[in-house]
């Protein structure tokens, strides 16, 4: 199972924060939209198959 797959089960359990660091395994879209709606900064490496890097 794929890390952000995984992250949407405890999403609800992550303290408050204004970064999140995680690695390759955490990029997806919708993972990155709904830490930015809980005002959290995803610092994320953009996945090998990403044909367009999040800058």
């Amino acid at each position: 199972m794929s890390d952000h797959k995984s992250a949407r089960l405890v999403l609800d359990a992550l303290p408050p924060a204004s970064h999140l660091i995680a690695d390759r395994g955490y990029d997806s879209a919708w993972f990155r939209e709904e830490l930015d709606a809980r005002g959290i900064e995803p610092c994320i490496p953009s996945g090998r198959s990403r044909k367009v890097p999040y800058a």
